[in-house]
């Protein structure tokens, strides 16, 4: 929605980077907006953690290569199998910089809002992939 792309393009960072919640006057708690659209009521932006605000990066180099590997976070999955490799295979999954996760390439339901071109790489925990 609209603030988590106020967040994006004017302070860099996301609702999950930056510690942040809406509380609606209903009591609803979410990191997006996403409940405005059935609930009418206003909310707060509220912090959910101590500690500072974390800001988004440039688009990540590549693990493999060290190279700008793509301009969005589907191009940096694609790169990847031009090195004959995935995100599985690399033991990473990426989160946007509206919160979408991408663990594997497939079939994806992105926001129409968000063009992926801010991104972070994680590391997967082994015994995610068992």
């Amino acid at each position: 929605g609209s603030y988590a792309n106020c967040l994006r393009n004017k302070h860099s960072t996301s609702p999950s980077l930056a510690g942040l919640d809406l509380l609606y006057d209903c009591g609803h708690e979410s990191l997006s907006d996403e409940h405005s659209r059935v609930c009418s009521a206003n909310y707060t932006v509220i912090r959910n953690r101590d500690g500072p605000i974390l800001r988004l990066k440039a688009t990540p180099l590549c693990v493999l290569c060290g190279e700008e590997a793509a301009k969005d976070l589907f191009g940096y999955a694609a790169h990847l199998r031009s090195h004959k490799s995935s995100l599985k295979d690399e033991g990473i999954y990426l989160i946007c910089s509206c919160d979408y996760e991408v663990r594997a390439v497939g079939p994806h339901l992105h926001s129409k809002m968000c063009d992926g071109r801010q991104f972070t790489i994680h590391k997967l925990d082994e015994e995610e992939w068992s």
